[in-house]
């Protein structure tokens, strides 16, 4: 049993977690609302741990995060629709209504009662009435495509670790930094994929869960998968090599080649049921 703290600018809570010395793993913690472990959990502003599932939506102004135990915090902007948390309400002295922080001003100038408008839409000056500023009907114009960013990455390194079914690439740049790593493990459930990249909670593969193949195919299954990542960061495919753990040291290899859990049939079998269970599931 490990004590962890959780923080964000917002909250911050400590809890217990279980690391298993078997599997070398930390067994997922349980959300607080639905109570199913997970993968992936938020730490919403009220010191709940909550999935993506059981978040309430997010505060325009503040940005804060809650979970749906605390939707009550969360309200909606009088003019616009949009959520607004309680924290960053604007309250109205004189009609009592609230907005968020682009319309105030709004809530009563439509001869008392909320000017409505579109999301995003600017707001007149505060105390300003909607007849005496009209609104002209200007075509929008569509911006440019933005051109993609250079990739700073230059190779990909996987790595075999040895004595646990886990994979291990690493996206590194022309003076070997460490721009981004993914790891694949075996679990009992399938293969849970984590990234440690430059887009945080909001990488798509950090919350992936994989239905592992057979083991005839298990290779080119993880092949593909390290393609993908060569792909995301524009890496060509022949500036990729593997490696795995020979005598405490790490030695090239010219292709993939599992062995150990990642052969045995009985567990890949029970980790494609298990799979099966996690998404059946209900919510």
């Amino acid at each position: 049993m490990l004590p962890v703290r959780i923080e964000n600018r917002q909250a911050g809570v400590t809890r217990q977690v279980v690391w298993d010395p078997l599997r070398h793993s930390i067994e997922p913690l349980v959300c607080d609302v639905c109570f199913r472990p997970k993968a992936k959990l938020f730490l919403c502003a009220s010191n709940h741990l909550a999935c993506g599932d059981c978040l309430a939506p997010q505060c325009v102004d503040c940005k804060r995060v809650y979970c749906q135990h605390c939707a009550a915090e969360i309200t909606a902007c009088v003019v616009c629709d949009r959520p607004v948390c309680q924290k960053s309400l604007n309250r109205c002295r004189e009609c009592g209504r609230g907005t968020c922080h682009e319309h105030i001003g709004l809530c009563h100038a439509a001869d008392g009662q909320p000017q409505r408008a579109e999301a995003g839409a600017a707001a007149p000056p505060a105390g300003a009435s909607a007849k005496r500023i009209p609104r002209k009907q200007v075509p929008k114009r569509k911006s440019p495509a933005p051109e993609p960013a250079a990739s700073t990455a230059y190779r990909v390194v996987a790595q075999i670790e040895k004595g646990e079914p886990l994979v291990v690439a690493f996206v590194l740049d022309k003076d070997d930094q460490e721009v981004a790593q993914r790891h694949w493990v075996l679990m009992e459930w399938g293969i849970q994929v984590r990234c440690f990249c430059e887009k945080g909670w909001r990488c798509k593969s950090a919350r992936k869960l994989l239905k592992p193949k057979a083991a005839a195919q298990i290779e080119a299954q993880l092949e593909a998968e390290i393609a993908q990542l060569c792909a995301e960061y524009r890496v060509p495919i022949y500036q990729m090599s593997t490696y795995t753990i020979q005598q405490g040291a790490p030695a090239r290899i010219s292709k993939l080649s599992l062995g150990g859990a990642w052969k045995d049939k009985e567990l890949l079998a029970a980790a494609r049921a298990g799979f099966l269970a996690e998404i059946d599931q209900p919510e």
